[in-house]
């Protein structure tokens, strides 16, 4: 809607009087300039078109100083969204500013992307950068949904790790019961470091929380494996 204002603005401007022009292309410089301020707030709270739309302005000088580092830096955010406009401009970007990005930055970029075409194992790499606290919100939203996706599928340290991101409440709400589930499912597929953090998510729920996620990794282990004899009350042990 305020993009299609400013256009409007713009277009009266073409048949209007020399000093109307002036003060109307004074508005709607005003008003793009008001916009930018906007994406700058969203950019912020991990809204990927807008980290593109400050990328952008930082990139031509339009409404910011032109800063060709920060506009690398800025896309890549945006990139690691799975922006595609953002990956382009990055990757056309000269290169100089994207080479001073330190290297750990470079490399987790890389693996973010790597992630975005498919590849599982840098699906399962960039999650466990994500328990240790690497990632932001937005990204962590689609991480969780990867885990989901190869923890149904069977992926035995995706289940772990989505266990893991229910009990930290990463992208998803804090919820000991689908953690115990997972946990649960993955120490039945031989996964031995899920007993342990299943026992010790165990003995931090009430009798009913257990009960509902036992019920839960039963249901979703069947789904799974197609086979319903999962007991994941078995070897538990309640502090």
């Amino acid at each position: 809607m305020r993009l299609t204002s400013t256009i409007l603005l713009l277009m009266i401007c073409v048949n209007a009087p020399a000093a109307t022009q002036e003060a109307l292309y004074s508005s709607a410089r005003m008003r793009e300039l008001q916009l930018l301020s906007y994406y700058q707030v969203r950019a912020q709270e991990g809204d990927a078109h807008a980290q593109f739309r400050v990328g952008w302005a930082y990139e031509t000088g339009d409404g910011l100083p032109q800063d060709p580092i920060a506009a690398a830096r800025w896309y890549e955010r945006a990139a690691s969204q799975g922006h595609r406009n953002a990956r382009l401009n990055l990757a056309l970007l000269d290169p100089d500013p994207v080479l001073t990005m330190a290297p750990e930055e470079k490399q987790f970029l890389d693996l973010f992307e790597q992630a975005i075409d498919g590849a599982r194992n840098a699906r399962i790499a960039v999650a466990q950068q994500a328990v240790l606290g690497r990632y932001n919100r937005p990204e962590l939203k689609q991480i969780y949904h990867w885990l989901t996706k190869l923890a149904r599928e069977g992926d035995i340290q995706a289940q772990h790790l989505l266990a893991t991101f229910y009990i930290q409440g990463r992208g998803v709400p804090q919820n000991f019961v689908h953690a115990y589930s997972w946990f649960s499912i993955a120490a039945a597929s031989g996964h031995p470091p899920a007993i342990t953090s299943r026992d010790a998510v165990a003995g931090l729920m009430s009798a009913t929380q257990l009960e509902q996620g036992q019920a839960l990794a039963m249901e979703f282990y069947e789904k799974i494996t197609g086979n319903s004899g999962l007991d994941p009350a078995d070897n538990v042990s309640r502090n």
